[in-house]
């Protein structure tokens, strides 16, 4: 997310053109989403883990991909904007639940690791978004960057989900 999130407001003003106030009003269109989309995505996390972390991570992934292409456009900037927001922030609830999950008996200490993994993702988030500007992508790379970082995160979590059906099969023959 923060590989286009960091970069959001260059990129509306300089490629959808707009004003330094419509901007403002598009970053609280992505704080609205992100209001939103935390408590459904607890509420649906309450009820499908993986399929909301899945569904989640696929959403953002597919609206960072579109939105170098559809972005450069008010209304549809604004409408990506939104799902950015919402899509972003929906992975969070789940992401806290598997890892409390998977803690046990060492909640506290994984609830910790799981914020500084959050911070850590933010800084390489914006850095590989930062590459994608600087190797000659310009703006839209950036976003285009945090897709490709959800498709490896999509990929990451269907890797651990088999690990973790694997583990518990054996579990269950023994």
């Amino acid at each position: 997310m923060f590989a286009g999130y960091t970069y959001i407001s260059p990129f509306l003003l300089q490629i959808t053109g707009l004003s330094e106030r419509s901007v403002s009003v598009m970053l609280l269109v992505f704080g609205i989403g992100a209001a939103i989309s935390n408590w459904i995505g607890g509420r649906l996390a309450d009820r499908h883990l993986m399929l909301t972390l899945y569904g989640a991570l696929a959403l953002l992934a597919l609206t960072m991909a579109v939105f170098p292409l559809l972005g450069g456009e008010p209304v549809p900037a604004a409408v990506l904007v939104l799902i950015w927001g919402m899509a972003g922030f929906a992975l969070v609830p789940p992401l806290n639940m598997l890892v409390l999950q998977k803690a046990g008996e060492a909640a506290d200490l994984a609830s910790s690791l799981n914020i500084s993994a959050f911070n850590v993702g933010n800084a390489l988030g914006a850095a590989l978004g930062g590459a994608a500007i600087q190797s000659g992508l310009a703006l839209r790379g950036a976003p285009a960057a945090g897709a490709l970082i959800g498709v490896i995160g999509l990929a990451t979590l269907s890797a651990a989900a088999a690990a973790d059906r694997r583990r518990r099969m054996r579990a269950a023959r023994e």
